[in-house]
């Protein structure tokens, strides 16, 4: 699903405020986390913040509290501190 909600976003699709596309990274990787997937779930949680914090302040706010939930589900307490 999260493949196909991917394929669905075009660049010119414009959403005010937020990245999409780091959204969609961002709510990816808490299930990630959850099946055990440490290293994608560190991959998305990067990806999913260089993106918004790209974008604006208020992508990075919204990405970040997911990608930093995503982290604390791996116990990574230190690496979520600074996102969230």
């Amino acid at each position: 699903m999260f493949e196909s909600a991917l394929g669905l976003k075009a660049e010119i699709d414009a959403v005010p405020g937020a990245d999409f596309v780091a959204v969609l990274l961002s709510q990816y990787a808490p299930m990630q986390a959850l099946t055990g997937r440490a290293g994608a779930t560190q991959r998305l949680v990067h990806e999913s913040v260089e993106r918004a914090r790209a974008h604006s302040h208020y992508s990075e706010c919204v990405t970040g509290a997911l990608a930093a939930w995503s982290l604390a589900l791996l116990h990574d307490f230190a690496g979520a501190a600074p996102i969230a």
